[in-house]
């Protein structure tokens, strides 16, 4: 799976394509599902499904989370889970990016407030 965001770093990553479209077929025959039924429960083609299958391309998360509700398996057993020391690192950069966030809208609130003082309307 693709990194969750640019900035993050790539231990964040989770399985290749191919392992995770894989996963993805093991839980849909557990489940004794088609591939076209599958398909339509989460609003893809049947050929994109394929696709995701053969490891030519990648379902993204939120689609992952529809594959797992339908075939009614816990997302982490198509996608895989994060060890307890990612998630740690993770929350620590989401913290990090937080503060990075508030501080940028405090500068943009300053420099509305100058805006207004010079006359201005007060926009960025």
């Amino acid at each position: 799976m693709a990194a969750i965001c640019p900035i993050l770093p790539p231990i964040l990553e989770g399985p290749s394509p191919r392992e995770l479209g894989a996963k993805i077929r093991r839980a849909r025959r557990r489940q004794g599902v088609t591939q076209d039924v599958l398909a339509s429960a989460v609003g893809v083609t049947t050929r994109t499904l394929q696709n995701w299958e053969a490891g030519k391309t990648e379902a993204r998360y939120p689609t992952i989370r529809k594959i797992a509700d339908f075939l009614g398996v816990p997302a982490a057993e198509i996608a895989g889970e994060l060890p307890p020391t990612q998630v740690e690192t993770l929350l620590e950069q989401v913290e990090a990016v937080r503060a990075d966030v508030n501080r940028l809208l405090l500068l943009v609130e300053r420099v509305l407030d100058e805006g207004r003082a010079q006359g201005g309307p007060g926009r960025v």
